[in-house]
């Protein structure tokens, strides 16, 4: 994007290291536009796009600094006419631009009602980020060497202390590994939400509309979106906080998620019993079932059964060609039906479980884990992939305070406990995020202080926010969605009634869709309360139509297997999802 022309709208100025709500904030000038281009043709789907780009301050604390940063922005531009505007998007993370997530474009048009323009932009520490790139490593075959951490999988807290000890050293060294890296030490006290937040006023000046925010954050998202609205209450336009991640925990303490283990194993077996009520034609694992129980302890006796499996298969794994068949097949494919997020079919995942429960067609199994080609051939060569380290460093870099940033084992493994709760079979979780924060070395210039959205009677923004929850979601749950309203005066929660994590990373609902267009158009809220059905149940053969498929149906293969491989961190199929 060599040709297009560097912006530099204004210099925003931080009057404190602490962000609040009524921080300084002055006006672009009326000559200040970004300039739109036809996105180079070097990756599939670009051409579909404009592409621009905006030059901020590198660090809006430093009154003497000349110093800049350029964001990288996409659009794609409204279907309908005319344009009522353009809406930010932020499809979580923290740590990827959301570049593959900006292909499923038609979803979010047809969702926001085709009259807004969609700015997609790259945040600090990301890939796309230049100056502000966060990495860990000096090119891709040291990332791809590094020792991840090769202990037994956590699987109970008998073995919880121990492996988080060895986990929390090993996290500091990786901490070290990225201070050793970073040739300018300053990157990561730079890639902190708040100034993502500045960065985004900036954006909306640029663009030259009414200066008001419009925007759309998945997860992350949310939190950006909290914070930008703690900030600048005043520039509130319409604001969708999608999927809301605990904004407490997630600046104030090592995780965020609370008693998850608990969550998880509701979930799972919540999760059985639609697989059952679904019918051995739509779900394999039905037929698994103990027939003459009530279907929930039909879902309880049908988990036991796949425990036992995960533990035999530890204690005797099945050599499959050239693959180890382990207890870590059934945990990936128990984390695809907890978060469906991904582009696998549930009932491909049950099918899978089955096969491993009666020991049969394993090299499907095996294949359908480790596909043996990971490209398609006109799949556009993987790059130089920073996304987990860019996650660490700007959640990390969030945090404030000990509960934040684990400076001993014993405050990852006091924080694990609280992570696991009381949960049978989902004790694993407990230490999949307490210990990655372990003595991370830098801090964001400028912190972000919760107590700006704990005001008496709610934050009151200019406009009222929309806030998106899943049923069952077990990386945000809803209740997170409820608790920060409470918040956010005047907000107003829906419920999607589906399982996963985010609306637009599950099954699709018209009703959701026209909550979303009348909020984003004419600004009317749904009544408290509100909840939408999936336009399909979870067992169930999908049929053609944009609307009956999920979000990810529509991504390249090439971008959902990046998604897969780059939201993990560990060694082989161990690996757990990070947050996003």
């Amino acid at each position: 994007m060599s040709s297009i022309r560097l912006v530099i709208c204004h210099l925003l100025l931080a009057s404190a290291a602490v962000a609040h709500p009524t921080a300084t904030y002055r006006s672009s000038s009326p000559e200040c536009k970004i300039e739109w281009e036809q996105c180079p043709s070097g990756n599939p789907g670009h051409q579909a796009w404009d592409c621009g780009n905006v030059t901020v301050p590198l660090d809006y604390t430093d009154e003497s600094s000349n110093e800049t940063h350029t964001v990288q922005l996409w659009r794609s531009k409204a279907v309908k006419s005319p344009s009522m505007g353009s809406i930010l998007v932020n499809f979580g993370g923290p740590g990827g631009s959301g570049f593959p997530g900006f292909q499923g474009s038609p979803v979010i048009h047809w969702m926001t009602g085709g009259y807004y323009d969609l700015i997609l932009f790259a945040p600090r520490g990301t890939s796309e980020a230049g100056n502000l790139r966060f990495s860990c490593f000096d090119t891709q075959e040291e990332r791809d060497s590094y020792p991840h951490d090769g202990r037994p999988f956590i699987n109970s807290f008998e073995s919880l202390e121990r492996d988080l000890i060895w986990s929390w050293a090993q996290r500091q060294a990786y901490a070290n590994q990225c201070w050793n890296s970073n040739k300018d030490k300053r990157v990561g006290e730079l890639i902190g939400t708040t100034f993502v937040a500045r960065d985004m006023m900036n954006i909306v000046d640029a663009l030259g509309e009414d200066g008001m925010l419009r925007y759309w954050g998945f997860s992350y998202g949310s939190i950006l979106g909290a914070t930008v609205a703690a900030m600048f209450p005043d520039r509130i336009h319409r604001v969708i906080l999608d999927g809301v991640s605990n904004v407490f925990n997630y600046y104030n303490r090592l995780t965020i998620y609370p008693k998850q283990g608990s969550k998880f194993d509701a979930v799972y077996r919540y999760i059985l019993s639609e697989c059952l009520a679904a019918g051995p034609d739509n779900c394999a694992l039905a037929r698994d079932a103990e027939k003459d129980l009530p279907i929930g302890e039909q879902a309880w006796a049908l988990a036991i059964q796949i425990e036992l499996l995960k533990d035999r298969l530890n204690s005797l794994p099945i050599v499959v060609n050239a693959s180890v068949v382990d207890g870590g097949y059934v945990s990936n494919l128990q984390n695809m039906l907890l978060s469906p997020e991904d582009d696998k079919d549930p009932r491909d995942v049950t099918l899978h479980l089955h096969h491993l429960l009666n020991n049969k067609s394993l090299t499907e199994v095996v294949e359908f884990l480790h596909p043996s080609k990971d490209l398609e051939p006109d799949d556009p060569p993987q790059y130089d992939d920073n996304e987990d380290e860019a996650q660490l460093g700007i959640r990390c870099s969030d945090k404030t305070g000990r509960n934040g940033r684990a400076e001993t084992a014993q405050d990852a493994i006091s924080e694990a406990k609280i992570i696991g709760g009381s949960g049978e079979f989902s004790t694993w979780i407990a230490a999949a995020s307490t210990a990655s924060c372990a003595k991370w070395p830098w801090k964001s210039k400028e912190s972000f202080n919760t107590s700006t959205l704990q005001v008496e009677g709610g934050l009151r923004t200019r406009n009222r926010i929309l806030l998106i929850g899943n049923t069952i979601d077990v990386k945000t749950p809803i209740e997170n969605a409820r608790n920060l309203s409470t918040y956010l005066a005047g907000s107003v929660v829906l419920e999607h009634k589906d399982v996963g994590h985010c609306t637009l990373m599950t099954r699709l609902s018209k009703c959701t869709a026209d909550v979303v267009t009348r909020y984003l158009l004419d600004g009317v809220l749904p009544e408290k309360g509100t909840a939408c059905e999936p336009n399909k149940p979870l067992f169930h053969a999908p049929s053609p139509g944009l609307v009956n498929h999920s979000f990810l149906s529509l991504w390249p293969s090439s971008a959902r297997k990046k998604q897969r491989s780059s939201r993990t961190l560990g060694a082989g199929h161990h690996a757990l999802p990070l947050f996003d």
